[in-house]
């Protein structure tokens, strides 16, 4: 006989994976609509947002409030977003630049503990949903800021490289999009390319393969937020960001579960883009 807890968690989970194939058909229509093929899909950012709030809410530390918001983002957001197989690839802006040169040394080693901690946690949820990590930001800075974080992510990279087929996960550490276009610029010099008689799309392609660097975002999520939306330079100003989907939690991430992402989901299938016309 099963436990009253097995019984709820298969519940829950039955729940989940109903909500996902409604939302995934929406979304699928959606790609046809838009004349996107399926293959290329959508891009999904998440901010991820109000960790040390929740902490300092609860009369809990800093790193408490990290540690939640890792688990949430390993157990609800990730094979959540990973049933949904219209979205093909997902960022996740971890720590940005300004976060690296701003926060306290303290704060900075208990985020790169908690990295190397949740590195096996992590490739276990890589392989049960078919999810390949990937690094998106400076890595050589992190490297000699955080080497323990910078080798934690580069061993998730290793384990996930033959995860073909299932979400991208790209982990932005140590990113800006600023350094992100700095980049992209270096690579089309470096190759000669000129981007004056192309179409906006070929010129988008371009610029990825002069040097990988994530794509424009369809829809972008964040979480903890009151009174002052914002990207943080996070994938803003991107060619085409300027038509993606901003969507704006008040819930701090510790607290967000599929039935936020997917009430959000819901809004951006019924959105009608007229792309400057």
């Amino acid at each position: 006989m099963k436990s009253p807890k097995t019984s709820w968690l298969g519940l829950k989970e039955a729940i989940r994976k109903k909500m996902a194939d409604s939302i995934g058909k929406r979304l699928e229509l959606k790609l046809e609509e838009e004349g996107i093929p399926i293959q290329r899909g959508y891009h999904m950012g998440f901010i991820l947002d109000g960790n040390r709030r929740w902490g300092k809410k609860r009369s809990k530390s800093k790193g408490e409030g990290h540690r939640e918001g890792a688990r949430v983002v390993r157990e609800e957001i990730l094979p959540f977003i990973a049933q949904l197989k219209p979205i093909k690839e997902c960022s996740l802006f971890i720590l940005a630049t300004a976060n690296l040169e701003n926060r306290d040394e303290a704060e900075l080693e208990d985020l790169q503990r908690l990295i190397v901690k949740e590195n096996g946690p992590l490739i276990e949820t890589a392989k049960k949903h078919n999810l390949r990590y990937r690094h998106a930001g400076d890595l050589e800075g992190l490297r000699k800021r955080l080497p323990r974080m910078a080798a934690g992510v580069e061993e998730m990279e290793e384990a996930t490289k033959g995860h073909e087929g299932g979400l991208l996960v790209n982990l932005c550490l140590n990113y800006d999009v600023e350094t992100e276009q700095a980049w992209a610029l270096e690579g089309l010099i470096k190759k000669g390319v000129s981007l004056n008689s192309m179409e906006p799309m070929a010129r988008q392609e371009a610029v990825f393969a002069a040097r990988w660097i994530p794509r424009p975002a369809d829809i972008v999520f964040r979480s903890g937020v009151y009174n002052e939306p914002r990207l943080s330079k996070f994938l803003g100003s991107r060619p085409d960001d300027g038509f993606a989907y901003l969507a704006f939690a008040k819930q701090l991430l510790p607290s967000i579960r599929p039935r936020h992402l997917a009430w959000h989901l819901m809004k951006f299938t019924q959105r009608k883009q007229n792309l400057g016309k």
